[in-house]
């Protein structure tokens, strides 16, 4: 019986190793590729390419050189902290609005919601884009965040965790003449933490990555974020991989942080509510 679990727990450990080494190893090569000099790059092949006998920064200057890197970053920080703020406050507003109050047609309101989800967001690019051209809010900010941050997902999400708080908690606040607001507020929210920072770092890393949209609003360079200034590069410095892969490594590393350092938090997100008493 002991062997027959430790077997067990062996093959679920190699496959672990190995699901990781899958996913880590095209950032690793992007990563080996980036800080190799160009000339190892160039005449390295097969694993020596990905094993660079010294390291130089050469491609991350270049990369700097050749775009405003700083400019399109903070173009990135600016939508991912941006979206995911209003987004988890719009969807947390909505979430308690369907778990926590009674109106006429809530449940119907819900249902078309749930049914929204099932609508790719490619579907809606272009009606998106005709109203925020419309509103005048090309290449800018507000264009870039506002659109989509009541997300169908999120509300749901948060919504099925506010249904699992104990309800004797908001009638005892009800009966000390505590408001809605206050019960959202002073309630709702603290007892929600974990499926807020559980969303607060899917919404990040999502918007982080996000390309289509980008590309769509932001016309004018200057404008580009990270994701969509690292495509325009490549068009322009085709050929110059070592250059264009540390603009990966660049692109990718705030994810990677945010991620680690909230990693408790969301995965505390995700499993809250899994198990019930």
């Amino acid at each position: 019986m002991l062997k027959s679990r430790l077997l067990r727990e062996g093959l679920f450990f190699a496959f672990l190793v190995f699901t990781l080494a899958v996913s880590m190893l095209p950032f690793i090569f992007m990563s080996a590729e980036a800080i190799a000099p160009a000339t190892d790059a160039a005449q390295s092949s097969g694993l020596g390419r990905y094993l660079p006998g010294q390291w130089s920064l050469q491609s991350f200057r270049q990369l700097f050189e050749i775009g405003d890197v700083p400019r399109f970053a903070l173009n990135s920080l600016v939508h991912s902290f941006g979206y995911t703020f209003i987004s988890l406050l719009i969807n947390s507003l909505a979430a308690f609005a369907f778990a926590r109050m009674v109106f006429p047609g809530r449940d119907r309101l819900f249902m078309m919601l749930i049914l929204a989800m099932m609508i790719p967001s490619q579907v809606i690019m272009i009606p998106v884009f005709v109203i925020v051209k419309s509103l005048g809010m090309l290449n800018s900010y507000l264009g870039l965040i506002v659109p989509g941050c009541a997300h169908a997902f999120g509300i749901f999400a948060i919504r099925q965790f506010m249904l699992d708080l104990p309800d004797e908690v908001f009638d005892a606040a009800r009966t000390d003449g505590c408001s809605e607001t206050g019960l959202f507020i002073h309630i709702a929210l603290p007892l929600c933490r974990p499926i807020l920072a559980s969303m607060a770092v899917t919404s990040f890393i999502y918007t982080w990555d996000q390309f289509l949209y980008p590309l769509v609003i932001m016309q004018d360079e200057p404008m580009f974020t990270l994701p969509v200034a690292l495509v325009s590069m490549t068009s322009k410095h085709f050929g110059r991989w070592g250059v264009l892969l540390a603009g990966g490594v660049v692109t990718a590393i705030p994810s990677l942080i945010v991620f680690m350092l909230a990693q408790r938090a969301y995965v505390s997100g995700v499993t809250a509510g899994a198990v019930k008493n």
